[in-house]
């Protein structure tokens, strides 16, 4: 089949920037491969690929292709397709554009105002096992961080003589290449992807093109998109294309952030993950028999469901007046609070201001709105000095985190089904649920998201007070049940 064409009002592709969906991202380390040792792979006994996928797609015939020397199958659980007959990328690039490989997302490109809304097709991926790589020319070690390989490369050189324009890092372990017309007119982007010089787990451990292909499959098949660059890349770049597909699009460069966090006569924000512990008391040696254990990281998923988010530019209130405020769910942002002498209903209760159980609460902190209203629950009047309160209040993750939800659950159930293999649903398991946790520290990555739509710093602050506020709330709850707060 032919090469669709870009539609006309999606922008011509470029080198990777910020502005993309997602950010493109060196690799962390030298991780060596195992391409000089590697086995030429029996394609008839290799595992069959399977793939569900909720919806059809009708403007490609597959997410990617895994291809090596000797074998190919497509990311989509057909099975195995010809290999090419390769000598250069440029063959190699020649011959995936024939596949028709890509990620089919609906939704406005623009907004009524001209602004890119961040929704657009994913690119097809063209994964290159360490065989093939080797043969058209690519090093065997992964590029380092601080030694790109260059676009004088003689494997990039043949790209580039052919007519297609390759991104600014030169080969990384995605690597967006595109083709430019006579009119300077960009051809649709794919991505050529080497799984032994990537970190993520999805790529671990993998023996041949058929698992490469299984995995991917299972991946885009349950979440309905392509694992691109990184699983944090991926998840932050899935919060603007989600919302590309509802009325409120991400759209507005944050340039700046409100103070808290950088003055010197406050504490940092105080929304950072428990780290708190005491010991037993003797009457809980003596009767407990039981411990109750809290995921911590399934609370995030359900934190960025449930947040109250704020959009846009937010407003600075002096020693702010609580009951005038109304509703504080629906007052996302910051709060200076002065250090009190008020306790906590019981002094085995975790302190909401002190998540790190130091015990030394001797300055103002800045907390997040779900702490403010944790700390009005157990029974204290926190009076804030100062407060930066966010318009647009609304659940802003919610249908970034249902996605995400829906996709774990779905390829449990492909495990427990039996039609998933168990090592394999393992690996893509922990790439969705790092896709979530990383994509969300991403948000407040000023050195990736800066002057984009998706640097949003006080978005993954406030659902991680928020993901605090429910480990504490179990914790309390717990404690009645059992009476452990009880004289």
């Amino acid at each position: 089949s032919s090469k669709p064409q870009q539609p006309d009002d999606e922008p011509a592709p470029q080198q990777p920037t910020l502005d993309d969906t997602a950010a493109e991202e060196e690799p962390k380390n030298d991780r060596q491969n195992h391409a000089e040792t590697q086995e030429p792979v029996n394609t008839e006994t290799s595992k069959p690929t399977r793939y569900r996928s909720k919806k059809r797609e009708p403007r490609y015939d597959a997410a990617g292709v895994v291809v090596d020397v000797d074998a190919a199958y497509l990311v989509n659980g057909s099975g195995p397709v010809d290999p090419p007959d390769a000598e250069t990328f440029a063959d190699l690039m020649e011959w995936a554009i024939s596949l028709n490989l890509g990620v089919q997302h609906d939704g406005p490109r623009k907004t009524k105002d001209g602004q890119p809304t961040g929704a657009r097709d994913d690119a097809g991926l063209i994964v290159v096992m360490p065989r093939l790589a080797r043969k058209l020319g690519a090093p065997t070690k992964a590029p380092r961080r601080d030694k790109p390989i260059a676009h004088n490369h003689k494997s990039i050189k043949a790209l580039v003589e052919a007519g297609w324009t390759v991104g600014e890092r030169g080969l990384q372990p995605y690597t967006q290449v595109w083709r430019t017309d006579d009119r300077g007119r960009g051809g649709r982007a794919h991505f050529l992807v080497f799984p032994h010089w990537s970190d993520e787990p999805i790529f671990e451990d993998v023996r041949d093109a058929a698992q490469v292909s299984y995995r991917l499959s299972l991946y885009v098949g349950t979440l309905g998109h392509q694992l691109v660059y990184t699983a944090s890349s991926t998840g932050a770049g899935l919060v603007r294309q989600l919302r590309a597909t509802t009325s409120k699009p991400l759209t507005t460069k944050v340039t700046e952030v409100p103070p808290p966090g950088s003055t010197k006569e406050a504490q940092p924000i105080e929304d950072a993950e428990w780290d708190y512990w005491r010991e037993l008391t003797d009457a809980e040696r003596e009767q407990c028999t039981h411990v109750v254990g809290i995921d911590i990281n399934a609370s995030y998923l359900s934190a960025a469901a449930g947040a109250i988010l704020g959009h846009g530019e937010p407003q600075h209130h002096d020693h702010p007046d609580l009951a005038a405020l109304g509703d504080l769910r629906k007052r996302p942002g910051y709060w200076l609070i002065e250090p009190t002498d008020e306790a906590m209903p019981h002094p085995l209760m975790p302190d909401l201001l002190d998540p790190h159980g130091t015990g030394r609460v001797d300055k103002p902190v800045w907390i997040t709105t779900p702490r403010l209203l944790a700390l009005q629950e157990a029974g204290l009047t926190p009076a804030p000095r100062e407060a930066w309160i966010y318009p647009s209040p609304g659940t802003h993750l919610q249908v970034w985190s249902n996605a995400l939800r829906d996709a774990i659950y779905e390829l449990k159930e492909y495990a427990a089904l039996g039609e998933a293999d168990d090592e394999d649903a393992d690996k893509v398991l922990t790439e969705l649920k790092l896709t979530y946790a990383a994509g969300l520290g991403q948000l407040a990555s000023s050195q990736w998201r800066r002057d984009t739509p998706l640097w949003l710093p006080h978005w993954n602050q406030t659902v991680k007070g928020q993901a605090q506020v429910l480990i504490w709330r179990k914790a309390v709850k717990t404690g009645e049940a059992t009476g452990a707060w009880h004289d």
